[in-house]
Parts: C-alpha cells; structure tokens; sequence
C-alpha cells in the first residue's frame, strides 16, 4: 500500500503564497477547475477539491486512460507476450476484411502507441452503432504508418482491445493485478465500456484525482514504488521519451513539444498525462514535482494552456532542488533512481487542522483549499440583482413549445426567491425538473441522464435569462440555456459543450404563453 505524506509547500520549498497566487489566477480567468493536487519530495503539500466535487469521487479522466493502456502494453511487451513490431493485423484475423490493405499491414504496436497509425481520424466515430474495434480493420487508410503524428483515439481503443483478449481480463482488472491493487488504487475505479464489451481505453477511465497522482508517481519514477519495482523501467523510459514530432498538429504550445506511447512531451521538459477538458498530470522529473488537475476547459479555447502557464508562472521559478528522479529525454540514458519508501499515513485535513500552528501564507492557503468551489454565475451586478427581485415569487410561467422537429414539448419556470428558481420541462414524453440558483449553485442530477450536476443561473437582461449546467459525471462538460421572455411567448437557444451525449440540448425552441 502506497502510504500517502502529506505536508505544507513549505517544507519542500514552494511557498504557500504562490500556490495561492496560481489558484487565483486559475479563479481569475474562468477556468471550471475540479480539483487541484501538488506533489513534491515525496509529499502530498496541496490538496483541493472544488465544491460540489469530493476527494474520494470518481472522475472522467478521458484520454488519461491510453496511458493506462500504454502501461499495460508495456507490461505484456516485458513478459515477452507481445512485441512492439508486431503488426496489429496479426493479433486480430477475426476482423480482417478479404483484402487488408497494404497500409493497415504495416501498421505495427508502436506505430499506434506512437499516435502513427494509417488513420487520420477516430475510425469508430464514423458509427458508434458498428463493432469499434473492428472498424479499425474495415476503415480505409488515408497515409502509410509510422510516418505523420495523427491522434487517433481508435488505436488506443483496439490496443486496449488487444490487452483484454490476451489477458482474458478487463485493462483495469489487469492493472489491478499487475499493482494497482498492492498500491491503494480506488477498489471502486471503472473504465467505461463500448456498446460491444471493450473497455474504452481511449478515454473511459473513471478513477479519483489521488488515483491518477499515484499512476503518474508510478510513471514518473519508471515504475518504482515503495522500493519495489511494479513497472518494466525500459518500458516507461521509452514511453515518456520524445518519439515523434508533435509541432504541426498541436493546437496549443503545450502539445507541440512531442509525443512519446500514449504520454505527452510538454513544455519546460515535462511529461503529460493529458486528459480532455483539463484532466491533468504534469510531471517534472527533474524536481521530483507532479501537478495534477481535474477541470472542464470544454468551450474554453485555450484553457488548457491557461492552466500549464499558470502553473509554470507561479511556481517553476521555485523548483530548484535537483532530485532522485532524472529528466527523461530522448538524449539522456536511463539513470538508477532512489527507491520512493513508505511512511505512515497523514491526511489532508489533518496536515492542515491546526491552522494557529501554520505561518499565516501557510493557514491562508488551508483556509483558501478549503473554500474551494466551482464559481456559479455572477448576479452580483445591480441590473441583474433588481431583476431577481422582480421576478421572485412568480410560480408557473408555462409555455407550450410549437418548434418543429423538437422532443421539448412544454416549458415552466418558477422563481420562489431571488436566488431560487426551477426549470421544469416535458422532454421525450417525461417530466422533467432543473433546479437552479441565481448567483448561488443548486446541485442535483440531471434529468433523463441522471448524472450529477450543479446549476447556476443570472439575468443578463429585464427579459433573458441564462443557466449554466455542470456536468459532473461519467459525462464532464456543460450545457448552456439562454432564454428570452416575450409578452405572450419565449424563444430559447440551448448549446452543450459535452463530446458525446445532449444532443437535444443543441438549438432553438419557440413557445407560445399558456394563460
């Protein structure tokens, strides 16, 4: 069991007040951060979560999950199962079409890993009703392999697909084997399934912001924990190696400094576990330093980047002790490294429970950690407090949709205080209820879906109203509902920010007043 330190940045050289510093910066400019984790030295020095997220829930890591697989990969490759060349095609004849394309022939283990597969694209989002795995053996080619850095989630999917057939065991469950188990990692962490069976080891992983920082130790330190070694070190060198150019696919700085199997090069020699939306673990090697986040950057352009230089801003200038960990690059040789050893356990809240006993940097940044929350809308504004006003108390503005083409059929709106309001609605013949609060969070489960949520609302005008949906579930992301009250009518836009699923929360509605 991997013993959790936990301490004070002080202690490991970072001050408290830069910590604060950047989490304020993060506040400042929007981001919708969900939790946020400093690791140093062998201690746990920052931990928060923003309310209504909680330490030991899961969240949707997305594209953290090829890392996992990566790993497992690794693992099979060590154990002599698998060879890095080996061609894909070899391991999936069921599959095969008549005639295989010569390019898709070609395409070996390390080509996918390396995000150089003959795909330009995702193959299974082509049609999520067909065999996902197999549709990587039935799409057509578009470049030959191993040449042009594509991200193509499909190929981590079916080298996930490869480690569940060969092992006859789900990719966690073989993980768990492997040492996720022996370390601590949440018994109650999944990985989301396609329609067919397969685990999606492109991006279904639904683990805890402290299991993720124990994967990213095990990488870091080349697969030693506890002074044990769980992970082939060969493996986990080449893995976070810079292996193939990035600079021209890249939509941000930070993903233009390469790629290795399934992890990121980032900026200032750092190796990335990247995640959709924000869900991050930067790693600097070189000061024995792990940054993880979990966010919803979705529809925020650059918001991933905002996070990565705020982080560096404010507190790389302070990472100067050279430790046990070297820096992984394609130039050095792999190094021998200081066994990471256990000790008894601290908790977060305890490490920071007598705040009379901190310097005061260090008890501002537990009081700041502590009312950590993802920030609601803002009706704090004159206008938008005198409308809420106005509108409080008013119950039941019905409205019956008449747009074509639409599963809405009926809208309400109720407003029992100026900081309370609720927005039921008729959609594919069920009922449905959206509490929400105006400048305040309502936490709740989404209708229909029923996933966790929290709602917040804001009047931007005598006559429109705007809520915003956090999605916080198997789902991250967001849907956003503008509504314009007319005399006798409303008309609605709705737009989700959210990759899969929502659908009917995309477009306009129109509907007359029921008297």
């Amino acid at each position: 069991m991997y013993q959790w330190i936990t301490g004070i940045p002080e202690e490991v050289g970072i001050s408290s007040a830069s910590v604060c510093s950047c989490l304020d910066e993060l506040q400042e400019k929007g981001i919708p951060m969900h939790s946020f984790l400093l690791w140093k030295d062998g201690k746990l020095v920052t931990e928060g979560y923003y309310s209504p997220c909680e330490k030991d829930e899961l969240h949707r890591l997305f594209s953290v999950t090829k890392s996992f697989v990566s790993v497992a990969v690794g693992v099979l490759c060590d154990r002599g199962i698998i060879r890095l060349d080996d061609p894909i095609v070899s391991w999936f004849p069921e599959y095969l079409p008549p005639t295989v394309h010569p390019w898709l022939a070609e395409t070996t283990i390390r080509d996918m890993l390396m995000m150089r597969s003959c795909y330009s694209s995702t193959t299974y989002k082509k049609d999520l009703t067909a065999n996902w795995v197999e549709s990587f053996f039935t799409s057509e080619p578009d470049h030959k392999p191993g040449t042009v850095f594509h991200y193509d989630t499909s190929a981590s999917h079916t080298l996930c697909a490869l480690v569940e057939k060969l092992t006859g065991m789900k990719l966690l469950d073989f993980l768990r084997e492997v040492c996720l188990d022996e370390l601590g990692f949440s018994r109650d962490a999944y990985v989301l399934e396609d329609p067919f069976g397969t685990s999606m080891g492109g991006s279904g992983l639904m683990a805890s912001s402290r299991d993720f920082l124990l994967f990213a130790l095990l990488v870091m330190h080349r697969g030693q924990l506890n002074g044990k070694q769980y992970l082939p070190s060969w493996y986990l060198h080449e893995a976070t190696t810079n292996q193939v150019a990035t600079c021209v696919k890249g939509p941000i700085p930070a993903e233009c400094c390469g790629y290795g199997y399934q992890f990121w090069r980032g900026e200032h020699d750092s190796i990335v576990c990247y995640g959709m939306g924000g869900q991050l673990a930067i790693m600097l090697p070189q000061f024995d330093f792990i940054c993880v986040t979990t966010a919803d950057t979705q529809g925020y352009g650059g918001g991933n980047q905002v996070i990565y230089d705020t982080l560096f801003r404010h507190l790389l200038p302070q990472l100067t002790r050279q430790t046990a960990a070297e820096p992984v690059t394609a130039q050095k040789s792999v190094t021998a490294q200081k066994p990471v050893t256990a000790a008894m356990p601290v908790s977060a809240s305890e490490s920071f429970a007598d705040c009379a006993s901190l310097s005061a940097p260090s008890a501002s940044l537990a009081s700041r950690l502590c009312s950590l929350a993802i920030q609601p809308l803002d009706a704090s504004l004159d206008d938008a407090q005198r409308i809420a006003s106005r509108y409080a108390g008013q119950q039941n503005r019905s409205f019956s949709i008449v747009s074509p083409g639409t599963d809405f059929e009926a809208l309400t709106f109720s407003f029992s205080s100026a900081d309370s309001g609720c927005l039921t609605y008729v959609l594919h013949g069920q009922q449905c209820s959206l509490p929400f609060g105006i400048g305040t969070m309502k936490v709740g489960t989404f209708p229909l879906y029923q996933m966790k949520c929290a709602v917040s609302g804001t009047w931007l005008s005598d006559d429109c109203l705007y809520l915003k949906v956090h999605l916080l579930d198997t789902s991250v992301g967001s849907i956003h509902i503008q509504t314009y009250f007319g005399e006798d009518d409303v008309t609605v836009f709705m737009r989700k920010q959210e990759e899969t699923l929502f659908h009917e929360y995309s477009g306009h509605l129109y509907g007359k007043r029921i008297k």
